[in-house]
């Protein structure tokens, strides 16, 4: 049973948030703080002095309306409502379908047994509440960029020290390899078919059924293998590229008549041709990129080096969301139907944030203009719309 210490443990302040709709908790998403090499054991009251920074690096830092998390568990076992039951801010796009649970551990850590216990049984105290079972390091929900929860909290989660079921030891075979055992009913993986029988996911049948597997690598196993395959299938299908399989990805692969990856999937919605300009010109001012090397356009969860234009940073005279806005209506000058009501950026306009939509933007901008897809807006994308002719 989890002994849950409240929120007046370590601060005064009330908690904010909205309230969850159980029935949409999929699971846990594990975080670290990235505060140092070796934080070790701490007292009740060391915890709660780091609690109390990161809220306030959260709020005045960030702008946030409190700390991000829902709990926090320190290397001592000791279990901190943050947030609590209530939607937080630790993972972009899946604040109000999982709960984050931040472990006060340093960067190359690894958790006590006292840590990992209590992990167990915060989860399975919201397993009574009505969360899902799912449990991912926060470097694993889509759209992230980001190295958290580090290695040895991601260990611990892959091999299933976390969440009492498997996971990986040595990747192999199309599903993954032997290592892995049978999936049970209450494992992360929402896939399509149950057993009726031993309900068991019967993994073996989407392998076969929607990946295209034959013979041996129908293994009924969940591994990397299968997982980095159902993200392609996903993809291919326009669905959200998480690796779970469940309604949404389900009703999208019957809608195409359920067909295998790689062969019979619909084909992609071309993305609008830019207007024509004069060939061999440059329209605009010529920016040069505003970052230092390895920066980029991206989502407000990524590390230091993503550019989301929520945060007060600026570079070169201008705050990131000016920058942003000025990237925007360098793909405007170019041609690109920008704008509120427009092809782009539909609802928000111009806003000089990152977010689905101008995501989806720049990956139409990289696949114009042949360029690697990944929705961010590095050095090589900015070089591309400020200083190639277009033609």
């Amino acid at each position: 049973m989890a002994t849950i210490l409240s929120r007046s443990r370590w601060t005064s302040t009330p908690a904010r948030g909205t309230g969850f709709n159980w029935s949409r908790i999929r699971g846990i998403v594990a975080h670290y703080p990235a505060a140092g090499k070796d934080i070790g054991v701490l007292s009740e009251a060391q915890e709660a002095s780091r609690l109390r920074g990161w809220r306030n690096y959260h709020v005045s830092g960030r702008g946030w309306a409190d700390i991000g998390y829902n709990y926090g568990i320190g290397q001592s076992g000791r279990i901190y409502s943050l947030r609590g039951n209530r939607a937080g801010a630790h993972a972009t796009g899946h604040n109000s379908t999982t709960v984050g649970v931040l472990f006060i551990v340093g960067d190359n850590e690894p958790l006590t047994q006292a840590a990992r216990d209590s992990f167990k049984a915060l989860r399975a105290y919201l397993r009574k509440k009505g969360a899902g079972s799912g449990v991912w390091g926060h470097q694993q929900m889509s759209g992230a960029s980001t190295r958290c929860p580090g290695p040895y909290i991601m260990s611990d989660i892959r091999n299933g020290r976390l969440s009492g079921g498997s996971g990986a030891a040595t990747p192999g075979g199309g599903g993954g390899g032997s290592t892995y055992k049978t999936v049970n009913k209450t494992a992360p993986l929402g896939l399509y078919d149950k057993d009726p029988k031993d309900g068991h996911t019967r993994v073996a049948d989407w392998q076969g059924d929607a990946l295209g597997y034959t013979g041996k690598s129908v293994d009924g196993y969940f591994g990397p293998g299968t997982e980095r395959d159902t993200k392609a299938l996903q993809r291919q299908l326009g669905v959200k590229d998480d690796g779970l399989v469940g309604d949404d990805t389900m009703s999208a692969w019957e809608k195409a008549g359920k067909p295998k990856l790689g062969k019979s999937t619909p084909a992609p919605k071309p993305s609008p041709k830019p207007a024509p300009k004069p060939s061999g010109k440059v329209p605009g001012p010529g920016h040069a990129f505003p970052w230092p090397k390895g920066h980029y356009i991206g989502p407000k969860s990524g590390p230091d080096r993503s550019h989301s234009g929520f945060y007060d940073r600026a570079a070169n005279g201008r705050t990131d969301r000016e920058w942003i806005k000025e990237f925007v209506r360098q793909l405007d000058r170019r041609g690109w139907s920008v704008g509120k009501g427009k092809t782009y950026l539909t609802k928000h306009g111009n806003d000089g944030l990152y977010g689905t939509e101008l995501g989806d933007l720049i990956e139409a901008f990289q696949r114009e203009q042949g360029l690697t897809v990944d929705r961010l807006g590095g050095r090589e994308v900015w070089d591309e719309a400020f200083h190639r002719p277009v033609s």
